[in-house]
């Protein structure tokens, strides 16, 4: 996850015509009416991976303090102990960022997390 890239993109955008983009949804639609949201570096592009790292730092949080408790911690040196860190992280990925990867992402987010 490029968090930070992300943001410098916007940020860039934002810079590029401070004028005319005071929201968000000014360089969405700016992108749209120009035909650019899908070229290298689009804001609108960006934003939408922003989107999708934050859901899923959200929903893995969310697994950690709701969903994932009275499992067997895969590693002892747990931050939270108790909590399956693996399987929070797993089902946070599957939810928000597996849809929009290709298979050889997916296979690389596996052998990260092991």
């Amino acid at each position: 996850m490029d968090i930070n890239g992300n943001i410098t993109k916007i940020r860039k955008k934002c810079n590029s015509e401070a004028n005319t983009f005071e929201t968000l949804e000014d360089i969405v639609r700016s992108e749209l009416s120009t035909g650019t949201t899908k070229v290298s570096n689009s804001a609108t592009d960006a934003i939408m991976w922003l989107k999708r790292a934050l859901s899923f730092v959200a929903h893995f949080l969310d697994n950690i303090v709701n969903g994932e408790k009275n499992l067997t911690t895969v590693r002892s040196s747990s931050l939270f102990s108790g909590i399956n860190n693996f399987q929070a992280l797993q089902k946070a990925y599957s939810v928000t960022l597996s849809n929009h990867h290709s298979w050889v992402v997916k296979g690389v987010f596996a052998l990260a997390v092991k």
